[in-house]
């Protein structure tokens, strides 16, 4: 049992001093249900006293206290003030889609929502309360929240079940009705309709962000409706596994570390909201590999700053504020080091931005974080399971340190690509090896809504594998005959020795029967130099090999390979086998598809290996990569 769970029974048993039917109904001793969730069990569980989403009542003064003693508390809600301000002088949201999503519309009415009720509760100024009022008569009269796509339904949920728990007994009465009729029709209702039961269904981060929108609007409902209430419950408890699971055994999640923040704080929302108002999470918390995740994202941000950017996850991102839930929960600093937050959470976001959409909920983790030791990772680390990553690094400490980090995976996994043995690589600060990263959704769906095929269709002829920074062909991995890689040809860590900083991937499932087997590895060599060894056994349809490494660095054709130039700092790459062998050069700035990402200085650097020249039946392909001593 984690540390939170037991903080927030002391704190309902504190506000049963004033009302005590609320510490009885949260220490109530109900077991937890041995078949379904059902009324019953609801009625039984059901925190009383309003709040119970998150927000429990006299969290203000806890505020406050904090304010007046804790820079970070005070920045959050200096923040937050000055974007309710901010509201107050903007017209409401209109019901405005992009392409298939709504989702921006969702995501800045639950910003919007949580800071005004933040800023009433906290103030006491009722122009809080009013412009809260208009934010949600305004979306209560949408159309629709767009359940096609659901995710837009279950963030405008998670925005109107907190904005009514917080604020709603201040609320004007036909307001209140109105949002909670709408609540009901546009998000609880709709989400027991059978063709949608798919999304709480979903092993990613749809499970989570849904289930997470739509249990908040149960409970919020549950005296009114409460066997949708309990359904909706009982739906979350059959299928939030399915999501949990892909963070078995060690803590990787399959979709990168951008979607790691977001699936993975709208769950730990959705921990706090059942705990809260039920006094119970189910262990969910306790899935194999879930608490390890926070590790798993500290370990994908390179010594630059810049993350491991697989999949759709971006190069740069500011303070990823779910790992604050995993300080709260573990006890651990190094998730939530105030120097970190003060410098890398961005404090000026415009209300356009929606990525600080949480930052009132973040600051309730912040509330309940006791100072603890900062458990230091590993230099060296790998986490196994479907999307196995890894990473080789010199310090934790030095900006200049080198840093490799390495995957695995399948390409028909969610967000997936064809970048199976896949590396970024790292030294003196400057990102050598690069990954393309994330792309603007809505432009491709557009082009592919116009031409023909789908950007999320994975199967192996798919028009999504024609994009560069979705095909092997812009990664820095192996490339057998110039074919696509197979995918669903998953690539897993063979073997890994933290102490002797190596790794090797079995990659052969990439390429189908192309080959008889394929292996890569990766071995640092001191602190400053990086060993990479391919070795294909080929067959009698194996015709060529490439090893390739995209980067945006200079080049310049030394004796040994390359010397690469980047920001005042350079790169040997020295190509120790086969003997001879040379390195081409392939410009990627201008693009091979006409909606081909593009960056300043994109090349791939190429090592072709005829089959032919195969010894003993294998082709053997050996990197160094060293910065200057």
């Amino acid at each position: 049992m984690f540390a939170y769970r037991s903080l927030s029974r002391r704190l309902l048993c504190m506000a049963a001093i004033v009302v005590p039917v609320a510490c009885s109904v949260a220490q109530s001793g109900s077991p937890e249900p041995q078949g379904r969730v059902d009324v019953a069990w609801l009625e039984q569980r059901l925190q009383a006293q309003r709040p119970r989403l998150l927000w429990q009542e006299g969290l203000e003064d806890r505020v406050r206290e904090r304010i007046a003693v804790d820079p970070v508390v005070r920045r959050y809600s200096e923040a937050i003030f000055e974007q309710a301000d901010a509201v107050l002088q903007l017209p409401v949201l209109e019901r405005k889609v992009t392409g298939r999503r709504l989702l921006d519309v969702s995501r800045a009415a639950l910003k919007r929502t949580t800071f005004l009720a933040f800023a009433w509760r906290m103030s006491g100024d009722r122009a809080y309360l009013e412009r809260l009022e208009e934010c949600l008569v305004a979306v209560s009269r949408f159309s629709d929240w767009n359940p096609s796509h659901f995710l837009d339904v279950a963030e405008m949920a998670l925005g109107v079940s907190l904005a009514l728990d917080w604020a709603g007994e201040a609320m004007d009465s036909d307001v209140r009705a109105l949002a909670e009729a709408a609540l009901y029709e546009k998000a609880l209702a709709v989400s027991m309709e059978a063709d949608l039961q798919y999304v709480f269904r979903r092993p990613n981060n749809w499970n989570q962000v849904c289930n997470a929108g739509i249990v908040a609007a149960a409970i919020q409902l549950a005296e009114t409706y409460p066997e949708e209430a309990a359904a909706a419950i009982e739906r979350m408890r059959e299928n939030l596994h399915l999501a949990l699971e892909t963070y078995a055994p060690d803590g990787a999640y399959v979709e990168g570390p951008m979607y790691w923040n977001y699936g993975t704080s709208f769950n730990a929302v959705l921990l706090d909201v059942l705990d809260t108002a039920l006094g119970t999470t189910f262990d969910l918390e306790q899935a194999p590999g879930f608490m390890e995740s926070a590790d798993f994202v500290l370990q994908m941000k390179a010594p630059s700053g810049f993350y491991y950017n697989y999949y759709d996850c971006f190069l740069r991102s500011n303070y990823m504020g779910g790992l604050l839930w995993f300080a709260k929960e573990t006890g651990n600093r190094l998730y939530a080091q105030p120097e970190h937050m003060m410098a890398e959470v961005n404090w000026s976001y415009g209300l356009d931005d929606v990525l600080d959409r949480l930052l009132v909920v973040e600051l309730l983790w912040l509330l309940d974080i006791e100072p603890g030791p900062a458990k230091p990772l590993a230099n060296n680390w790998v986490a196994n399971g479907e999307n196995p990553v890894g990473v080789l690094r010199s310090s934790f400490e030095d900006k200049d340190a080198l840093y490799l980090a390495f995957k695995g995976g399948r390409a028909d996994n969610a967000h997936g690509n064809m970048d199976g043995g896949a590396f970024v690589f790292e030294l003196d600060g400057v990102r050598w090896a690069i990954d393309l990263g994330n792309q603007a959704y809505h432009e491709l769906e557009e082009y592919y809504k116009r031409v023909g095929g789908s950007l999320w269709a994975r199967a192996q002829d798919s028009a999504r594998w024609g994009l560069l920074s979705k095909n092997n062909f812009g990664h820095s991995t192996v490339t057998v005959n110039e074919a696509l890689h197979q995918v669903s040809g998953m690539v897993d860590v063979a073997s890994f020795d933290a102490e002797r900083g190596t790794a090797t991937l079995d990659m052969g499932a990439l390429y189908g029967d192309k080959v008889k087997s394929a292996r890569r590895s990766f071995r640092t060599l001191g602190k400053r130099s990086l060993e990479i060894r391919d070795r294909v056994e080929v067959n009698e349809a194996t015709e060529r090999i490439r090893w390739q490494m995209t980067t945006q660095a200079s080049l310049l054709e030394t004796k040994e390979g390359l010397l690469l130039k980047r920001d005042g700092e350079e790169l040997s790459l020295a190509i120790l086998s086969p003997e001879g062998l040379r390195a081409s050069v392939t410009s990627l700035e201008l693009p091979l598809h006409p909606m081909d990402k593009t960056l300043p200085g994109l090349k791939r650097i190429d090592l072709v290996v005829p089959a032919h020249l195969a010894q003993d039946g294998v082709v053997e392909i050996v990197v160094r990569l060293s910065g200057n001593e």
